[in-house]
């Protein structure tokens, strides 16, 4: 089995599997990165390459808010963590529209919480009932991130 990592440019073997009677196959992977796979026969002749396979990696975000009901017209702080870490990329704090679509109302920044993981908060004056989550956009090596969704309800 062969992997190829977007930011690698390279083909590593990364281990074997087995196939059935009837030519299907299986491996159990946890890639990292976005990354391509492709199967080489060893056992036949002549040696067989299957097609490349695509597997999009998400960038994992969390989303908590200080308070899920706050009295109208209070900030509230948006906060979580990324992972991996990717310090200095845009986190979009977003909320859900009437139609079930999603509308971008704040932007920061992820921030150094060490080698794994990244970190965000911004506070938001929050004046109506809504739908929240966050996402971060994709890069070379990840796929977009969305975390959770969170209801805010609105009192006073």
């Amino acid at each position: 089995m062969g992997q190829k990592n977007s930011h690698k440019g390279r083909t590593d073997l990364r281990g074997s599997c087995h196939t059935g009677t009837d030519g299907s196959y299986s491996f159990t992977v946890t890639p990292k990165l976005n990354t391509r796979y492709r199967v080489n026969t060893t056992t036949v002749s002549p040696a067989l390459t299957s097609a490349e396979v695509f597997e999009s990696v998400r960038i994992r975000i969390s989303l908590k808010v200080s308070d899920s009901t706050p009295k109208r017209g209070t900030r509230v702080k948006f906060s979580g963590v990324a992972s991996p870490q990717h310090d200095g990329k845009v986190v979009r704090i977003q909320r859900r529209t009437s139609t079930g679509s999603y509308r971008t109302i704040a932007r920061t920044v992820l921030k150094d919480s060490g080698d794994v993981k990244s970190r965000y908060s911004k506070a938001i004056r929050i004046s109506k009932d809504g739908v929240f989550r966050t996402r971060i956009s994709a890069d070379a090596d990840h796929a977009t991130g969305t975390s959770g969704r969170h209801r805010v309800l609105v009192h006073g």
